[in-house]
């Protein structure tokens, strides 16, 4: 009885490691407030300001402040702005705030590279013009193949009042590596946008099993380990 025991105590054991590990192909979730996306990091972009130009040559690389690095690129411009909401950008982000420009007319994307998988990413985005406009964000894993793509709509005006829309996506299985934003405006509208700061929940699984290791355990190799601990016991007595 007292093996049975055991054999069933690791078997769920090994049903809760397969179920952690394996899981089901979970869907990526909008995440439209940032305090509801559990970011540790972040990416200021005044970190890519130059003295002599408020414009860089795209791609362009940056660390987040725990260390993460990346790239941010779009292939539809030569180079990306960075501006100062109130200063040189009439917007309604918070006063100040540090923002990331892309200034594509009529088709402008940033796209954004980890250099590791990500939890979870977003900031606040808005239109250059003012008007009602709809967020894009798409998500894809290290084999850049597409996740998902999720979308918010909001209007932008020049109010200074930290009202630009939260985007975000997030994914239980931590498998983002790479991001992209646009907008989609209005028909005519023009598509240039700014972000301010990323947020970053990077994966924090620790200590995950390999496959190798789930596959043994739910194979057989758990009630065989607790048999040859028994046979063990009993070559000793």
């Amino acid at each position: 009885m007292r093996i049975v025991k055991r054999v069933l105590g690791l078997c769920t054991v090994g049903a809760l490691i397969a179920a952690t590990c394996l899981g089901a192909n979970a869907q990526l979730t909008l995440v439209t407030d940032r305090s509801a996306l559990g970011a540790t990091d972040e990416v200021n972009w005044s970190q890519l300001v130059d003295p002599a130009s408020s414009f860089f040559s795209s791609p362009a690389s940056f660390i987040s402040d725990k260390g993460l690095t990346g790239t941010v690129s779009d292939p539809n411009v030569p180079g990306f702005g960075v501006a100062q909401q109130g200063v040189d950008w009439p917007g309604n982000f918070a006063a100040n705030e540090y923002l990331l420009f892309d200034p594509g007319i009529f088709a402008a994307t940033m796209d954004i590279a980890f250099s590791e998988s990500v939890t979870a990413v977003g900031a606040n985005i808005q239109s250059l013009m003012p008007m009602d406009f709809t967020g894009v964000l798409s998500a894809y894993d290290a084999n850049d193949v597409i996740l998902d793509t999720v979308t918010e709509d909001w209007f932008s005006t020049p109010g200074t009042d930290s009202q630009a829309m939260f985007l975000g996506i997030s994914d239980s299985q931590s498998r983002i590596r790479r991001i992209e934003f646009s907008i989609a405006p209005p028909a005519g509208g023009f598509s240039a946008f700014a972000i301010n700061q990323l947020s970053i929940k990077p994966d924090e699984r620790n200590d995950v099993p390999e496959p190798g290791v789930v596959a043994f355990l739910l194979s057989g190799g758990l009630p065989a380990l607790a048999f040859g601990v028994k046979a063990r016991r009993a070559k000793k007595a």
